[in-house]
C-alpha cells in the first residue's frame, strides 16, 4: 500500500485506498447479514420451498393423504391431452398479446392528444375512472347494456336495426371481455405515460448574446438551445427523451 511521507520522524499515513478499511465500511459489512438474513429466509420458506415442492408434487399421483406414487411426467402429458386446458391457454395468450398491444396502441395515442388538449387533467381523471372500479361493476353493467332488452339493442333499433348480434352468447362474450379489459386497463397506463411526459422536468435554456461587430450593429440573440445539466464526469444528468415527449 502507498504511503504519504511529510519528512523524517513523521508518521506514515496510509492512502485513502478503495475504502474497504474504514470504520463505517467494516460496521455496513457487520451489519449486511443480520439486514438480508430475515428477508432471505422468508423468501425460501414462502417462495421457494413451496415452489420446490410444487414442483416434486407434480411428478406423483397424491391426494393429500396417501403416499405418493411416482407418475413422472404422466400428469403433464395428461394435461396437454386435456382440450379444456389447450382452450384456456389458448385464451389466456389471446388476452395477454391483443389486450397488451391495444392498449399500447391506445396509451400512447391518447398521450399525444391529451398532451397539448386544455383540461387533460379533468380528462385523464374520467379515464382512470374505469380502473378502480370494481370488475363485479362492470359485469352487472354489461348484463344490463347487453341482455336481448338492453340499452344496446334498443339504441339499435332505434336507428332501423331488428336484428341485433347476440352479445352476450358464446361465441361474443369473450370479445367483449377483451373489449372490457381494453376499456379498463388502458386509462391506468394513460396515467402511468402522461405522468413521466409531464413530470414538470427543468428546462434550462443558453441564451448566446455575442458581441457586436461594431458599435452601431444591434447585440443579437440565437435561438434558444436546451441547456441540459451534465454530471461531474461529463454524463447528462437525465437521460434522454423520445422528441414525442418532450
Amino acid at each position: 500500500m502507498a504511503v504519504l511521507t511529510a519528512g523524517r520522524g513523521r508518521t506514515a499515513i496510509p492512502a485513502a485506498g478503495n475504502g474497504r478499511g474504514t470504520p463505517l465500511a467494516v460496521r455496513r459489512r457487520r451489519l449486511f447479514w443480520p439486514f438480508v438474513a430475515p428477508a432471505l429466509a422468508c423468501l425460501v420458506l414462502f417462495y421457494l420451498g413451496p415452489l420446490l415442492f410444487g414442483v416434486w408434487t407434480s411428478l406423483h399421483r397424491w391426494d393429500g393423504f396417501t403416499p405418493m406414487t411416482w407418475r413422472g411426467l404422466g400428469n403433464y402429458r395428461a394435461l396437454l391431452d386435456d382440450p379444456f386446458f389447450r382452450t384456456s391457454m389458448t385464451n389466456t395468450f389471446t388476452i395477454l398479446i391483443c389486450v397488451g398491444v391495444i392498449m399500447f396502441v391506445l396509451s400512447f395515442a391518447l398521450t399525444m392528444v391529451l398532451r397539448d388538449m386544455r383540461g387533460k387533467k379533468f380528462v385523464r381523471a374520467v379515464i382512470f375512472f374505469p380502473h378502480i372500479v370494481n370488475a363485479m361493476v362492470f359485469g352487472v353493467l354489461a348484463g344490463f347494456l347487453f341482455n336481448p332488452n338492453g340499452l344496446a339493442n334498443a339504441a339499435l333499433a332505434a336507428i332501423g336495426i331488428d336484428d341485433p348480434p347476440k352479445w352476450l352468447s358464446v361465441d361474443n362474450v369473450f370479445t367483449l371481455i377483451l373489449a372490457t379489459m381494453v376499456f379498463t386497463t388502458t386509462g391506468f397506463y394513460v396515467t402511468i405515460v402522461m405522468a413521466s411526459a409531464f413530470s414538470g422536468r427543468p428546462r434550462l435554456w443558453a441564451h448566446r448574446v455575442p458581441r457586436p461587430l461594431s458599435p452601431w450593429r444591434p447585440t443579437w440573440t440565437t435561438r434558444p438551445r436546451p441547456l441540459v445539466p451534465r454530471s461531474p464526469h461529463g454524463e447528462p444528468s437525465w437521460p434522454a427523451w423520445p422528441p414525442f415527449l418532450c
